[in-house]
Parts: structure tokens; C-alpha cells; sequence
């Protein structure tokens, strides 16, 4: 995945380079949007600074937001962002942003407002036939379990011992460790302090 990221990266940096050299300004921005998209909002920034002053278009005004919201990692920005790119009907990089900012408020403690973007993302990426993109691969958690393993997590995320959880589902603790295991391999946490934040929106809707 890394060296695809790598070729995809320079990639786009050279598109922005032919599209500034062509004078296709606007197909150089969306390279380095793209850019931004993939992982590397700093570089991208540095591409597009001289160009963005250059041209103009509401399109083009919210991907260099999004871009700079990336690189600061401003989840406020990145809401606004979101909203901005949904007004347009650009409803992908709505969801992208939206998605952009659910860990960035995860991480600095505010689980309500991270739900509520990955609840956002998730909504606005089921408008476009839920489209698989680097930054929308975790928004949807449940797409990413097997039954059992979502039956298990929404009852540990619940506040259930593993014991109660096996005597629920008539199964071994043993088996309700593995299941939880596997779950936090495949979302990407580190344990089960962590399951509430990412199916509480679940939870919540269903």
C-alpha cells in the first residue's frame, strides 16, 4: 500500500507541474487536491499556494480550503469544508471531509462531535453508492466485521463484561476474546475503550 501511495504521489505532483506548465490551472489544483487526499496536505499545499492566487471558481476555492484544513488538521475548517463541497453537490468530498475530521476530534477528546462527522461521512458517501476512497475506509466500521464480530462489538461498546456477553450469546469468554480481538485488528484501535467511539453512531441510528 505504501509504494502505491508513493507512485500515486508523484503522480499527482506531476500532474500539477504539466497541468501549471499547460496552463490548465484548474486541472493542476485538483492534482494537488488529490494529493491532499492521499496523504500529504503539506506538499500539496506548497504546490498549489502560487496557483490558487491565479484562478478562481467556488470549486476551486473549497479544495484549496480542504487542503489547508488537511495540512492544519483543523476539524472545524474541515467541517466547514464539508459543508461547502455538499452545497455544490460535490457530495464525495463532502463525505471525505467530513471523514477528515471525525478522528482529528477523536483525538483531542470530543467523541460526540467525532461521531457526529462519522455519522455525516458515512450518510453523504451511501449518496454516492458508498465509493471506497483512503479517507473514507474507516468511516463505515461495520461494513469492515462479520456478524458475530459486530454482534459482539455493539455489546462490549455497550458496557457488557466479556462473561455477560458469552452467557448472551450462549458462546465461550475465550470465543468473545477472539471476536474482540479480531474487531480491533480490523478497525484499527487499540481496545475496548475505544469501541464506543467508533459504533456509538451505530448505536445511536439503529
Amino acid at each position: 500500500m505504501s509504494g502505491d501511495l508513493r507512485r500515486a504521489h508523484a503522480d499527482f505532483e506531476r500532474a500539477v507541474a504539466e497541468g501549471g506548465r499547460i496552463g490548465d490551472l484548474v486541472g493542476a489544483i485538483a492534482a494537488a487536491h488529490s494529493l491532499a487526499r492521499t496523504g500529504a496536505p503539506r506538499r500539496a499545499r506548497e504546490l498549489c499556494t502560487s496557483l490558487a492566487r491565479a484562478i478562481e471558481g467556488e470549486l476551486v476555492v473549497a479544495r484549496v480550503a480542504h487542503i489547508h484544513a488537511l495540512d492544519s488538521a483543523d476539524p472545524e475548517e474541515l467541517g466547514e469544508v464539508s459543508e461547502r463541497f455538499e452545497r455544490m453537490g460535490a457530495t464525495l468530498l463532502a463525505a471525505e471531509a467530513a471523514s477528515d475530521a471525525a478522528p482529528i476530534w477523536q483525538e483531542r477528546g470530543d467523541r460526540r462531535r467525532a461521531t457526529a462527522c462519522r455519522l455525516r461521512a458515512n450518510v453523504l458517501a451511501g449518496k454516492c453508492e458508498n465509493p471506497v476512497t483512503l479517507s473514507l475506509s474507516g468511516a463505515d466500521w461495520s461494513s469492515k466485521l462479520t456478524a458475530a464480530e459486530k454482534e459482539t462489538a455493539l455489546l462490549a461498546a455497550s458496557g457488557r463484561s466479556n462473561k455477560v456477553i458469552a452467557t448472551q450469546l450462549s458462546i465461550s469468554i475465550r470465543t468473545v476474546e477472539n471476536r474482540l480481538q479480531g474487531v480491533y485488528v480490523k478497525l484499527g484501535i487499540h481496545g475496548r475503550h475505544e469501541l464506543p467511539g467508533v459504533v456509538s453512531e451505530y448505536t445511536e441510528t439503529n
